[in-house]
């Protein structure tokens, strides 16, 4: 029966990865300026919500199965397991996305006109200064 119940579980979580995956890759096309040229855009939203469909039923599968085996083996601890670590896992993608936005700089609120702009990496930005 527990089974029955972790498969169940795992296709909730399947449903809802695919559908916060889905508006998270929507959320990125805008933030991060993919382009529609030749379907990219709606590629990149359908590619990454295959991943969704793949991670939350393998995150639900086993987040259940954890819950049944350490929590109780009644079903709603298995779709509680399931649903908090796709809820999780969500949660954490887009704050990972939201981080790598390019943000517009502005003073006082008011955005910031410039003629021109260089952008150099964080990381290794000595590199590229003359050593001497």
């Amino acid at each position: 029966m527990s089974w029955a119940v972790t498969l169940v579980a795992g296709f909730v979580g399947m449903f809802f990865g695919a559908v916060g995956i889905f508006g998270i890759a929507l959320a990125c096309v805008k933030w991060y300026r993919i382009v529609s040229f030749e379907g990219g855009s709606g590629y990149f939203v359908i590619g990454l919500s295959i991943f969704g469909v793949i991670g939350g039923f393998v995150f639900s599968i086993i987040a259940a199965r954890v819950a049944c085996c350490f929590v109780s083996p009644d079903w709603y601890s298995q779709f509680g397991g399931a649903l908090a670590i796709v809820l999780a896992v969500l949660a954490i993608i887009l704050a990972y996305s939201y981080r790598g936005i390019d943000r517009i700089p502005s003073i006082d609120g008011k955005s910031i006109n410039s003629v021109w702009e260089i952008r150099l990496p964080v990381a290794g930005k000595d590199q590229y200064l003359p050593h001497g």
